[in-house]
């Protein structure tokens, strides 16, 4: 029997409302955590907080411990994988910088050739 090589995907904002919705699977993603087509990996500032503890608990992910608003965090984030669901809470860190993160984040995705970008509801496959 073939082995199928699972997708790495990385969950920014997996702990949050936005990017939790996407992991606990309130939309057409809902298999996402469950599907073994996928190796799962969510970005959080603190890795110990009870969200974070019990989404690796209940839904088998791996939590990486970092931060989307440096560019060393972004790489390691982004490093290996081949998806990405970027969601960054603009509340909490102002409209300019979430403008600014996430034009970041893109150009490292593309640079480290990541195969799709979803970005809170937008969707941008690169050509490969």
């Amino acid at each position: 029997m073939e082995q199928v090589q699972r997708k790495k995907i990385i969950i920014f904002g997996g702990t949050g409302a936005q990017g939790g919705s996407v992991v606990k699977g309130k939309n057409p993603l809902k298999s996402l955590c469950d599907n073994r087509q996928y190796d799962v990996s969510i970005l959080t500032r603190d890795s110990t907080t009870p969200t974070a503890t019990r989404l690796k608990e209940t839904y088998n992910v791996t939590l990486i411990q970092g931060s989307y608003t440096t560019e060393e965090g972004l790489r390691a984030a982004l490093k290996s994988q081949q998806i990405c669901f970027f969601s960054l809470d603009s509340f909490n860190i102002g409209e300019p910088e979430e403008y600014f993160w996430t034009f970041r984040a893109y150009k490292i995705a593309v640079q480290g050739g990541l195969e799709w970008f979803i970005y809170s509801g937008t969707i941008d496959r690169f050509a490969k």
